[in-house]
C-alpha cells in the first residue's frame, strides 16, 4: 500500500491590511508571490487556515458552512470595505479537526458564527481567487507564553494529518520575511517548514 503524499503547509504574511489587494507599490513583490503559488502546489480539497487575527481562550474552530466576511481593519478606502470571499467552509471537517485537538489534551470548540478575517480572506484571494475550496480557521489561544505555545505546536503537529488538505498558518506582515517564503514550496527543499 502506498503512503498518501502530505499536502504542503505554508507560513505566509498577508501583508498590511488589505493593501496587498488594493495594489500597493510596496506590497507588489508580496502579492506576486502570493498569486503564484496556487500553480506550485497540488490542489488541496481544502484549506485549514490558523489566523494570528484570532485568539481565544482555547482552541476554536470556525464551523460555518457559509462564512461572511470580518473587516478587522480601519482607515482603508471605502473599496476595503467591498471585498468578497465566497468560500464555503466544511462543517463537518471542522468537527473532525477539533476532534482531533482533543485527542491530543488540547482543548477545543467550535465556532459556527467565525467570519472569513482579514488574514484569511487577504492571502486566499491571492492565493485561490476562485474560491472553489472550503475553507477552515482555527484560532490561536490567547495569554500563551512562548515555551506553552511551542508545546501546543508539537501537539498540534502529532494530530495532524494533511492527506487532503493543506495547513496555511498566517502571520502579520511586520513578522515575517516575503523573501523567505519561497522556501516553503515543493522543490525548493523545505516543502514542510516554517519561516518567520
Amino acid at each position: 500500500m502506498s503512503v498518501p503524499e502530505l499536502m504542503p503547509a505554508l507560513f505566509v504574511p498577508h501583508g498590511g491590511g488589505p493593501m496587498p489587494l488594493l495594489g500597493e507599490a510596496n506590497h507588489r513583490e508580496l502579492t506576486a508571490f502570493m498569486q503564484s503559488v496556487s500553480a506550485r502546489l497540488p490542489r488541496p480539497d481544502a484549506i485549514l487556515v490558523i489566523t494570528a487575527h484570532w485568539e481565544e481562550a482555547f482552541a476554536t474552530v470556525s464551523s460555518s458552512r457559509a462564512p461572511g466576511m470580518l473587516y478587522d481593519y480601519h482607515g482603508f478606502p471605502p473599496e476595503s470595505y467591498q471585498f468578497r470571499y465566497p468560500a464555503a467552509g466544511d462543517p463537518a471537517l471542522a468537527a473532525f479537526i477539533a476532534d482531533m485537538l482533543e485527542k491530543q489534551g488540547i482543548k477545543s470548540r467550535l465556532d459556527p458564527a467565525r467570519d472569513f478575517d482579514h488574514g484569511t480572506f487577504v492571502p486566499l484571494m491571492l492565493m485561490y481567487p476562485d474560491a472553489d475550496i472550503p475553507v477552515i480557521q482555527l484560532s490561536l489561544m490567547a495569554n500563551f507564553d512562548p515555551a506553552a505555545q511551542l508545546r501546543w505546536e508539537k501537539r498540534w503537529r502529532l494530530c495532524v494529518s494533511r492527506e487532503c488538505w493543506s495547513w496555511v498558518q498566517v502571520c502579520p506582515f511586520t513578522t515575517c520575511r516575503p523573501s523567505s517564503l519561497p522556501t516553503l514550496l515543493p522543490g525548493t527543499g523545505a516543502s514542510d517548514s516554517t519561516a518567520g
